[in-house]
């Protein structure tokens, strides 16, 4: 449901700045409905937030962590009791591809968020998350408990939608699904989405700990992260 002018300008920076439009994003996500509201001094986006699963605390506070690096625009709203959030809404472009000057500034981006985000709770443990135990998946398992996990606080969700470029800089959004887990399943992530060749994976394995990695690693990680994703699809269709 749209939201009205009226239920807006609860809000204080919509009784400072008047509302001339409210329409729907044209692309919605499955966890949330989005809305571009133009006031006559700046544009912003309003969430109205459905999954109730979703740990919103942790969410806010992640965002606003990435915010303050510059890479994810500020929440300037968040009614808990509405479940509302308001936020500048950022012109940009979502690209299905990256050349090497772009997936340079985005895995710059990932290592920005590993390094400085930060959130006390124990890793997911996504033997216990995913569901399905065929050869691949728990192959893939016995792999990555094969070598030290790094544990860092991940976006989880590093899927093109998520990911708004203004030029050569990247936006992160939608911390829904951010937590703590081993720095490969973000870059697992980010293979698989942007179907990275191995030319590029070694790139940005390269950029990314600027030393040795374990390609083995991330390979078992892309099984797994590609299993999470067909589960969670299968569940919200």
């Amino acid at each position: 449901m749209m939201p009205s002018y009226t239920k807006l300008e609860k809000y204080p920076l919509f009784q400072e700045n008047s509302i001339l439009s409210i329409e729907p994003v044209a692309t919605q996500g499955y966890c949330n409905l989005n809305y571009k509201v133009t006031t006559d001094s700046r544009t912003y986006l309003v969430r109205k937030l459905l999954a109730n699963e979703i740990d919103r605390e942790k969410e806010y506070l992640l965002q606003q962590q990435s915010a303050a690096l510059g890479l994810s625009p500020e929440i300037i709203v968040f009614d808990r009791e509405e479940q509302v959030m308001v936020m500048p809404f950022i012109e940009g472009t979502h690209h299905q591809t990256l050349d090497i000057p772009k997936l340079t500034a985005l895995v710059d981006t990932v290592k920005q968020l590993h390094t400085h985000l930060h959130y006390d709770e124990e890793p997911i443990d996504l033997e216990t998350v995913i569901k399905s135990r065929k050869t691949p998946i728990t192959e893939a398992f016995e792999i990555i408990r094969n070598y030290p996990r790094v544990a860092v606080v991940c976006h989880n969700d590093l899927n093109p939608r998520n990911i708004l470029w203004q030029a050569e800089k990247p936006y992160v959004l939608d911390f829904e699904y951010a937590g703590v887990n081993d720095c490969y399943f973000d870059l697992a992530a980010v293979s698989v989405e942007l179907n990275l060749t191995k030319e590029e994976e070694r790139y940005m394995l390269h950029r990314y700990f600027e030393g040795s990695f374990f390609r083995e690693k991330l390979e078992a990680y892309k099984v797994v992260y590609a299993q999470l994703c067909k589960e969670w699809f299968a569940e919200k269709m």
